[in-house]
């Protein structure tokens, strides 16, 4: 069974990595590896290197998930636009099948 979250941006460039290694994250859960702590520490200096102030958020409803994307999609494009780097802006959008191009299915 997969898991119930929408796909991420992650998942459809990790087809390109390893198809196997994808479908085994969405069959038995992700399993940390040593390298992967060191990228999640990676990550986590280049990004305080653009992050004024990180302010931990509980989330308990639909909605506050929400709204808390909605707030840090506009933090990140104001700080895109004030200093022209930004680290995880979220992306919004469908998945269309077709031809591509942005037409509809």
């Amino acid at each position: 069974v997969y898991r119930c979250a929408p796909p991420q941006v992650t998942d459809l460039a990790a087809q390109e990595w390893c198809e196997q290694e994808l479908c085994f994250t969405l069959t038995q859960g992700r399993v940390e590896t040593a390298a992967m702590a060191a990228g999640t520490a990676r990550h986590a200096e280049l990004e305080a290197e653009v992050l004024v102030d990180r302010v931990e958020v509980a989330v308990s409803t639909r909605e506050d998930h929400w709204a808390l994307r909605a707030l840090n999609l506009h933090a990140g494009l104001a700080q895109l636009q004030e200093t022209g780097m930004t680290r995880e802006l979220p992306v919004f959008g469908w998945i269309i099948s077709g031809g591509g191009g942005g037409g509809g299915g």
